[in-house]
């Protein structure tokens, strides 16, 4: 269950390979991984300074709340993929035949599903 109070996921990416954290298999080669609410403050401080470095963004208000903003984003970005995560198993669960969970046949309906729904939100 996502808690912003306390940790996230978000998904693991394939330059992030020097970040030591727990991950789990979300079905075949996708995995997603554990973000305590420090790497969440780790990760919100590299994203702020990629973008005053790049001339991305003029400093209109504060640094803090620009770092809140960051954060709230990773935040609700990790709620959006715990909905789509239940949302499929769900359906997963829903067909009519039995597919085991971590099975080769559920790891490619997950993945199918899951690119599905990624495509239908325009991600």
């Amino acid at each position: 269950m996502w808690e912003p109070e306390m940790n996230g996921w978000i998904p693991a990416f394939a330059g992030m390979t020097d970040v030591k954290c727990r991950t789990r298999s979300i079905g075949g080669n996708c995995k997603i991984m554990f973000l305590s609410e420090d790497r969440i403050n780790h990760f919100s401080h590299l994203i702020l300074n990629s973008l005053k470095s790049k001339g991305g963004m003029q400093m209109a208000v504060e640094e803090r709340k620009v770092l809140t903003g960051i954060k709230q984003a990773i935040h609700e970005f990790g709620s959006f993929l715990d909905a789509i995560d239940a949302q499929i198993r769900h359906k997963v669960e829903s067909l009519k035949r039995n597919v085991q969970e971590g099975s080769r046949e559920w790891d490619i309906l997950y993945r199918q599903y899951f690119e599905e729904e990624l495509h239908k939100k325009g991600l």
